[in-house]
């Protein structure tokens, strides 16, 4: 043990031309040595633990930075890989890859003008601690990202630095061997490797991206999103750890506002700057290596769900298999475990299988599939059950815990899988359930909106009926008139809250929801000079088509929506609503059908059977001024 301890520690005082890359290679050799020499790992690792504080100033975070990743290169040492390949894999050479290096750019500038000031300071007879004090404190008056590109400067090169300065390097020598400058000769690469739209930093950036938005399912205040990312920073590797940061403190309300308007996270960071815009066929969240690094994983954690269902456990085992794949799949490889272990492991018990797994978590292309899981007759089926049944209950009851109890007795009488992805329904969508079934929503409707049935075209529905089209209108009119005078959101939603109330049962819920959800996203297509009804056709409350002046009565109204009324009823309620009615729209007759009409006992019957599925063709009717009998023959009453 002695022995090994002093082959690390000795190893490190020769000369070496690329420092981290070279030591690497010469610990990754000593490694290598020590196991043929019948050494185990856990000697290995701990003579590497005790060498490390001992080795010269200017290797001491190299090495622990090379514990760190000890399980990943004893494996790799195992598997035959050769030294060149995993000192690569593992990021201690081909510093291109690890830092800025734009040609002629800031970070060389900075990088430049750091070791001026350091030699400098060196002539000034100043201590090692004392150039750092000072650079750090010169680095706070940069911005973002240079600022963590000096912090960084000052925190880890500066022993090298004052070595190459102690040589008689110049200044771009220097920061070209530490990686900030490119060298004169040119080199023939496949992408640019600028700091602001490189791999690496696109791929943070999408990584920050697709955490901010698993957060915001369950909360969206931007003081609390950004302490959480803020924790996702620190595990990235310098300088773009620094850089993370720097987007976490200044574009997370702008993040949140292109997520909720449906913007894919490749295309917010290439807005940001930190992706290249650019059509991709194999980009790092769907190619093969990401895919079939991503099904190796489910298919671990599948495997080990046999024998334990304990979270921490899964996730503690998974992660050293992270380890075995190459930069930066590793890395992707934790953050996967680290976020998703929970809702891979459920969709696991739903059934679903790997690759739609992956492709879920975007990892893999999506593929057209007929009788997909989420979609297919059987989940359809099954849902309509689980909306039917809740709709059955809630005239007892609107007791949420009541109801989730009640059917979860009935998610047990379906077949495996469907009746866990029943339970997962009951948990978290009952009470979206009761308010769509309260808005008058259909069955199918609403499982299609949870993704267990197809969306079908139909007209007529609730989301974009004439009367939730004219509602949004309102809306959208009173939020342009607002705006003249104040363009702060809160504001703007409490004002229009208020108008909201004045809307009849379900639209005042409605109007409610459109209010709190999209209150941000109106102002800007408002600003944007989009028309009311384009704005509502956005939200899926108008339909997009050109209205005609014709009427197609028979075609709108099922026959049986009247049965069993006389034909003098309906005649009598014609008569009588084309003297009562005062304004000839959807939203006038439905105030008259609700206020006046249960009073008059001849045609309250009639009345009851208007609905938002048949009220369209009633309006139209009396806008014809047809005769009250040719009315009712065309509904199939007379």
């Amino acid at each position: 043990m002695l022995s090994l301890l002093l082959a690390f520690t000795l190893s490190f005082r020769k000369p070496l031309k690329d420092n981290d890359c070279d030591a690497c290679k010469m610990a990754v050799g000593i490694i290598r040595d020590a196991i043929n020499q019948g050494y185990s790992d856990e000697q290995i690792k701990q003579a590497l633990k005790e060498s490390c504080p001992t080795m010269p100033p200017q290797y001491i975070k190299m090495c622990e930075e090379f514990l760190k990743q000890i399980d990943g290169i004893l494996a790799d040492v195992h598997a035959g890989k050769s030294d060149d390949e995993i000192c690569k894999d593992h990021s201690f050479c081909n510093f291109v890859s690890r830092r800025p290096s734009k040609k002629n750019g800031l970070g060389c500038d900075l990088c430049k003008a750091l070791v001026s000031q350091i030699e400098k300071m060196l002539l000034d007879k100043k201590t090692e601690e004392e150039i750092k004090a000072y650079l750090h404190k010169q680095c706070e008056q940069l911005v973002d990202p240079l600022r963590g590109v000096c912090n960084n400067i000052a925190d880890l090169y500066v022993p090298i630095i004052l070595e190459y300065l102690e040589q008689g390097l110049e200044k771009l020598h220097i920061c070209q061997k530490i990686g900030f400058c490119q060298p004169e000769r040119k080199v023939k690469i496949a992408r640019r490797n600028d700091f602001e739209a490189n791999a690496m930093s696109c791929e943070m950036c999408k990584t920050l991206v697709a955490y901010v938005e698993q957060i915001m399912v369950s909360t969206k205040v931007e003081e609390e999103i950004e302490a959480l990312v803020s924790k996702l920073c620190v595990k990235f590797p310098a300088p773009y750890n620094t850089l993370c940061q720097s987007l976490v403190h200044q574009y997370i309300p702008v993040i949140m506002q292109w997520l909720e308007q449906g913007l894919e996270k490749v295309d917010i960071c290439a807005k940001l700057g930190m992706c290249e815009k650019k059509a991709r066929k194999n980009d790092f969240e769907a190619n093969a290596m990401s895919c079939e690094m991503c099904k190796t994983l489910v298919a671990y954690i599948e495997k080990i769900m046999v024998s334990t269902k304990v979270e921490e456990e899964i996730e503690a085992l998974v992660s050293k298999l992270c380890v075995k794949f190459p930069a930066p799949y590793n890395t992707l490889c934790q953050s996967l475990v680290h976020q998703y272990i929970p809702v891979i492991m459920q969709w696991l018990e739903q059934g679903i299988e790997h690759i739609d797994i992956c492709a879920k978590l975007g990892m893999c292309e999506k593929k057209a599939r007929k009788n997909d899981f989420e979609a297919n007759a059987i989940s359809c089926d099954m849902c309509k059950t689980l909306v039917a049944y809740v709709e059955k209950i809630m005239v007892s009851t609107k007791v949420e815990e009541e109801i989730e109890a009640l059917v979860s007795k009935l998610c047990v009488k379906f077949p495996a899988p469907y009746n866990t992805l029943c339970q997962s329904l009951v948990h978290q969508y009952i009470p979206v359930i009761m308010q769509w079934l309260e808005q008058g929503l259909e069955k199918v409707d609403i499982c299609a909106k949870l993704g267990m049935c197809e969306k079908k075209a139909r007209k007529n529905d609730f989301e974009a009926n004439a009367i939730s089209c004219e509602m949004c209108k309102s809306v959208i009119a009173y939020v342009e008139q607002i705006m003249v005078s104040t363009k702060v959101e809160e504001e703007i939603e409490a004002l229009v809250s208020k108008l909201c109330v004045k809307f009849p049962a379900p639209y005042n819920t409605l109007c409610q929801s459109l209010v709190h959800q999209y209150t941000p996203v109106i102002m800007q297509w408002l600003e944007q000079g989009l028309e009311k009804v384009d704005i509502c056709a956005k939200l899926g409350m108008c339909e997009k088509k050109s209205l005609k002046n014709e009427y197609d009565f028979t075609a709108r109204l099922p026959i049986t929506d009247f049965n069993g009324v006389s034909c003098d009823v309906c005649q009598s309620f014609f008569k009588w609503a084309e003297g009562e009615v005062k304004e000839y729209s959807v939203a006038g007759l439905w105030k008259l059908v609700h206020e006046k009409c249960p009073s008059v006992p001849y045609i309250a019957s009639f009345c009851k059977l208007i609905t938002q599925e048949n009220i369209n063709t009633i309006v139209d009717l009396i806008l014809s001024k047809i005769p009250p009998q040719k009315c009712c023959a065309l509904i199939h009453v007379c």
